[in-house]
């Protein structure tokens, strides 16, 4: 039986603008085992990567924009879910006027960004019509508040559940295809692997269906209408993998 492990990034592998030694050596003890490691992120490609590459995390896979894409651990695609650019870009106009702080559009791999500027967003921004041109596959957006984030979700789920699935990530916003989430597509990547055992680790809404569709541990200080439905818990991601390789 195989054994594989998706984790979120922010707030769950990545904690206290940190990832820990004992935790790579969690997951380095795990893969030379004959586990698989994964991350599952709401980022776009080019921004995990760049965390990836930066705290040397060794992975077999990355899912993206909360199942927009699919890559290997040399970043090829496996698989990817556009959402219209008609749709996308109006979306994006709705996120104008529902008071985002900042909303942008992103092709998988980099964005366009509005509003106010974000900083950490500018390092992997192109033009619009370069997003267009490879077709959107993803958008997000930071809120005022919890609340507002929360709501926001609501309305545009309303309006566009057809075509696009949006997500409260604490006061942010990730969106990606209605036809994916960060489930939907572990579900996929797993496909290849004959009776797998699949273990996943998550602090926030985009993380529930796959803690709770897979061998879930959500993390303490996570969001707690998250916590509150997972059982399992941890404070790590090597406390999650430790109990997850005992099973």
């Amino acid at each position: 039986m195989k054994k594989i492990f998706a984790t979120d990034y922010d707030g769950t592998l990545f904690q206290n603008e940190n990832v820990t030694k004992k935790d790579l050596e969690a997951i380095k003890k795990f893969r030379s085992e004959g586990g698989v490691f994964g991350i599952a992120t709401g980022r776009m490609i080019s921004s995990i990567r760049n965390e990836i590459e930066k705290y040397d995390i060794p992975v077999d896979f990355v899912i993206g924009i909360n199942g927009g894409v699919i890559v290997d651990n040399n970043f090829e695609e496996i698989h990817s879910l556009d959402i219209d650019n008609t749709v996308g870009m109006e979306v994006l106009d709705y996120l104008k006027e529902s008071g985002a702080i900042h909303y942008s559009v992103s092709d998988g791999y980099d964005v366009s960004s509005f509003g106010e500027e974000n900083e950490f967003l500018q390092r992997f921004a192109i033009p619009l019509e370069k997003i267009l041109d490879n077709n959107i596959k993803g958008l997000y957006s930071s809120m005022p508040s919890i609340a507002a984030a929360r709501g926001t979700c609501d309305e545009i789920n309303s309006k566009y559940g057809q075509h696009v699935k949006a997500l409260p990530n604490y006061n942010d916003i990730d969106i990606a295809s209605a036809k994916t989430d960060k489930s939907i597509a572990l579900s996929k990547y797993i496909q290849s692997y004959e009776n797998p055992f699949v273990g996943t680790a998550g602090d926030a809404h985009n993380d529930l269906q796959m803690l709770k569709n897979f061998e879930g541990y959500a993390m303490h200080h996570g969001d707690q209408d998250v916590v509150s439905q997972i059982s399992q818990k941890a404070g790590s991601i090597s406390e999650a993998i430790k109990h997850f390789m005992s099973l």
